[in-house]
Protein backbone atom coordinates (compact mmCIF):
# COMPACT_ATOMS: atom_id res chain seq x y z
CA UNK A 1 0.00 0.00 0.00
CA UNK A 2 1.59 3.34 -1.03
CA UNK A 3 0.63 6.62 -0.01
CA UNK A 4 -1.18 7.44 -2.35
CA UNK A 5 -3.53 4.29 -1.98
CA UNK A 6 -3.84 5.42 1.62
CA UNK A 7 -4.90 9.14 0.50
CA UNK A 8 -7.33 7.38 -1.69
CA UNK A 9 -9.18 5.39 1.19
CA UNK A 10 -9.30 8.02 3.40
CA UNK A 11 -10.99 10.29 0.52
CA UNK A 12 -13.62 6.75 -0.40
CA UNK A 13 -13.94 6.18 3.53
CA UNK A 14 -15.20 10.24 4.18
CA UNK A 15 -17.66 9.72 0.84
CA UNK A 16 -19.44 6.22 2.59
CA UNK A 17 -19.25 7.50 6.12
CA UNK A 18 -21.18 11.08 5.12
CA UNK A 19 -23.01 9.83 1.67
CA UNK A 20 -23.42 6.22 1.56
CA UNK A 21 -27.77 6.64 2.23
CA UNK A 22 -27.29 8.98 -1.01
CA UNK A 23 -25.29 6.36 -3.36
CA UNK A 24 -27.05 3.48 -2.22
CA UNK A 25 -25.92 0.75 -4.60
CA UNK A 26 -22.64 1.76 -5.21
CA UNK A 27 -22.39 1.79 -1.20
CA UNK A 28 -23.87 -1.62 -1.03
CA UNK A 29 -21.21 -3.71 -3.52
CA UNK A 30 -18.49 -1.50 -2.06
CA UNK A 31 -19.33 -2.91 1.75
CA UNK A 32 -20.14 -6.15 0.54
CA UNK A 33 -16.29 -6.36 -1.24
CA UNK A 34 -14.47 -4.64 1.79
CA UNK A 35 -16.28 -7.32 4.57
CA UNK A 36 -15.97 -10.06 2.26
CA UNK A 37 -11.87 -9.19 1.64
CA UNK A 38 -11.73 -8.71 5.25
CA UNK A 39 -13.45 -12.22 6.71
CA UNK A 40 -11.52 -13.56 3.92
CA UNK A 41 -8.48 -12.03 5.52
CA UNK A 42 -8.89 -13.37 9.04
CA UNK A 43 -9.87 -16.70 7.97
CA UNK A 44 -6.93 -17.43 5.94
CA UNK A 45 -4.80 -15.79 8.66
CA UNK A 46 -6.30 -18.43 11.40
CA UNK A 47 -6.86 -21.79 9.32
CA UNK A 48 -2.82 -21.17 7.66
CA UNK A 49 -1.51 -19.21 11.06
CA UNK A 50 0.51 -17.24 8.48
CA UNK A 51 0.46 -13.76 7.41
CA UNK A 52 2.58 -14.79 4.21
CA UNK A 53 0.07 -17.01 3.28
CA UNK A 54 -1.89 -14.32 1.83
CA UNK A 55 0.52 -13.98 -1.02
CA UNK A 56 -0.20 -17.31 -2.32
CA UNK A 57 -1.68 -17.32 -6.04
CA UNK A 58 -4.26 -19.81 -4.47
CA UNK A 59 -5.36 -17.73 -1.66
CA UNK A 60 -5.60 -14.33 -3.68
CA UNK A 61 -7.87 -15.99 -5.75
CA UNK A 62 -10.26 -17.35 -3.31
CA UNK A 63 -10.64 -14.22 -1.39
CA UNK A 64 -11.41 -12.54 -4.73
CA UNK A 65 -14.24 -14.70 -5.06
CA UNK A 66 -15.17 -14.22 -1.84
CA UNK A 67 -15.25 -10.21 -2.10
CA UNK A 68 -16.70 -10.39 -5.59
CA UNK A 69 -19.35 -12.33 -4.09
CA UNK A 70 -20.39 -10.61 -1.27
CA UNK A 71 -19.79 -7.56 -3.65
CA UNK A 72 -22.18 -8.49 -6.44
CA UNK A 73 -24.84 -10.44 -4.00
CA UNK A 74 -24.91 -6.97 -1.83
CA UNK A 75 -25.23 -4.67 -5.14
CA UNK A 76 -28.58 -6.49 -6.40
CA UNK A 77 -30.00 -7.10 -3.41
CA UNK A 78 -30.02 -4.18 -0.76
CA UNK A 79 -31.74 -5.39 2.12
CA UNK A 80 -29.63 -8.79 2.19
CA UNK A 81 -26.34 -6.02 1.64
CA UNK A 82 -27.30 -5.06 5.43
CA UNK A 83 -28.12 -8.91 6.17
CA UNK A 84 -24.65 -9.75 4.69
CA UNK A 85 -22.82 -7.32 6.36
CA UNK A 86 -23.80 -7.24 9.53
CA UNK A 87 -23.30 -10.33 9.42
CA UNK A 88 -19.57 -10.60 8.18
CA UNK A 89 -18.50 -7.65 10.53
CA UNK A 90 -20.02 -9.07 13.71
CA UNK A 91 -18.31 -12.16 12.73
CA UNK A 92 -14.92 -10.48 12.09
CA UNK A 93 -15.38 -8.78 15.44
CA UNK A 94 -15.96 -11.92 17.33
CA UNK A 95 -13.47 -13.97 15.50
CA UNK A 96 -10.46 -11.54 16.08
CA UNK A 97 -12.00 -11.18 19.88
CA UNK A 98 -11.66 -14.89 20.21
CA UNK A 99 -8.77 -15.48 18.39
CA UNK A 100 -6.27 -13.05 19.52
CA UNK A 101 -7.75 -11.91 22.91
CA UNK A 102 -9.79 -14.88 25.20
CA UNK A 103 -10.51 -18.10 23.15
CA UNK A 104 -12.57 -19.10 26.66
CA UNK A 105 -11.13 -22.92 25.63
CA UNK A 106 -12.18 -23.16 22.16
CA UNK A 107 -10.35 -24.73 18.87
CA UNK A 108 -10.13 -23.23 15.84
CA UNK A 109 -13.52 -24.62 14.38
CA UNK A 110 -15.38 -23.44 17.35
CA UNK A 111 -14.22 -20.04 17.30
CA UNK A 112 -15.15 -19.90 13.95
CA UNK A 113 -18.91 -21.56 14.67
CA UNK A 114 -19.30 -18.97 17.80
CA UNK A 115 -18.28 -16.29 15.46
CA UNK A 116 -20.71 -17.34 12.87
CA UNK A 117 -23.65 -18.07 14.75
CA UNK A 118 -23.06 -14.18 16.67
CA UNK A 119 -22.91 -13.08 13.61
CA UNK A 120 -25.91 -14.60 12.28
CA UNK A 121 -28.30 -13.53 15.90
CA UNK A 122 -27.56 -10.47 15.50
CA UNK A 123 -27.80 -9.17 11.85
CA UNK A 124 -31.01 -11.36 11.76
CA UNK A 125 -32.54 -8.31 13.89
CA UNK A 126 -31.08 -5.59 10.92
CA UNK A 127 -33.36 -6.35 8.54
CA UNK A 128 -36.47 -5.20 11.06
CA UNK A 129 -34.55 -1.63 11.14
CA UNK A 130 -33.04 -1.55 7.49
CA UNK A 131 -32.34 2.09 6.90
CA UNK A 132 -30.86 2.86 10.10
CA UNK A 133 -28.83 -0.19 10.22
CA UNK A 134 -27.62 1.05 6.87
CA UNK A 135 -26.62 4.12 7.72
CA UNK A 136 -24.86 2.91 10.56
CA UNK A 137 -23.10 0.54 8.01
CA UNK A 138 -21.90 3.06 6.08
CA UNK A 139 -21.05 5.46 8.53
CA UNK A 140 -19.09 3.53 10.68
CA UNK A 141 -17.21 1.45 7.56
CA UNK A 142 -16.25 4.37 5.80
CA UNK A 143 -14.96 6.08 9.55
CA UNK A 144 -12.58 2.74 9.68
CA UNK A 145 -11.93 3.10 5.90
CA UNK A 146 -10.73 6.33 6.55
CA UNK A 147 -8.97 5.40 9.86
CA UNK A 148 -7.04 2.74 8.28
CA UNK A 149 -5.44 5.28 5.52
CA UNK A 150 -4.50 7.46 8.25
CA UNK A 151 -3.00 4.86 10.32
CA UNK A 152 -1.61 3.36 6.83
CA UNK A 153 0.24 6.92 6.76
CA UNK A 154 2.16 6.40 9.75
CA UNK A 155 4.09 3.53 8.17
CA UNK A 156 4.45 5.67 4.65
CA UNK A 157 2.00 3.00 2.73
CA UNK A 158 4.04 -0.22 4.00
CA UNK A 159 1.15 -2.32 4.45
CA UNK A 160 3.10 -5.71 5.14
CA UNK A 161 4.54 -3.50 8.18
CA UNK A 162 1.63 -2.24 9.45
CA UNK A 163 -0.31 -5.95 9.39
CA UNK A 164 2.70 -7.48 10.99
CA UNK A 165 2.37 -4.73 14.39
CA UNK A 166 -1.65 -5.08 14.39
CA UNK A 167 -1.34 -8.95 13.99
CA UNK A 168 1.38 -9.91 16.48
CA UNK A 169 2.44 -7.09 18.21
CA UNK A 170 -1.26 -5.84 18.53
CA UNK A 171 -2.11 -1.69 19.06
CA UNK A 172 -0.04 0.17 20.62
CA UNK A 173 -2.95 2.08 22.42
CA UNK A 174 -1.01 5.27 23.16
CA UNK A 175 0.08 5.86 19.65
CA UNK A 176 -3.40 5.06 18.06
CA UNK A 177 -5.92 6.39 20.61
CA UNK A 178 -6.41 9.46 18.69
CA UNK A 179 -7.00 7.49 15.43
CA UNK A 180 -9.70 5.21 17.41
CA UNK A 181 -11.31 7.92 19.16
CA UNK A 182 -11.72 9.63 15.49
CA UNK A 183 -13.04 6.97 13.61
CA UNK A 184 -15.89 6.74 16.70
CA UNK A 185 -16.47 10.41 16.35
CA UNK A 186 -16.33 10.55 12.50
CA UNK A 187 -18.48 7.30 12.68
CA UNK A 188 -21.41 9.29 14.97
CA UNK A 189 -20.87 12.46 12.80
CA UNK A 190 -21.46 10.60 9.57
CA UNK A 191 -24.55 8.80 10.95
CA UNK A 192 -26.21 12.00 12.06
CA UNK A 193 -25.29 13.69 8.89
CA UNK A 194 -26.88 10.64 7.16
CA UNK A 195 -30.36 10.83 9.26
CA UNK A 196 -30.62 14.45 7.54
CA UNK A 197 -31.82 11.95 4.59
CA UNK A 198 -35.01 11.09 6.57
CA UNK A 199 -35.40 14.87 8.14
CA UNK A 200 -34.77 13.33 11.29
Amino acid sequence: MEIAWCLVLIVIGLIICFGGIYIKRICSAFLGLSWGTIISIIGTIIFTRSIWSLTDDETVIAMLVVALICGIASFMYDKLCVFINSCLSISSIVLLFLFFYENFGLDTTGIIIVACVVGLLISSITIKVYDFMFILQTAFTGAVITGIGTYGLKYEGDIEEMLMELLFDGFDFEETLPILIGVIVLAIIGFLVQLRRFNI
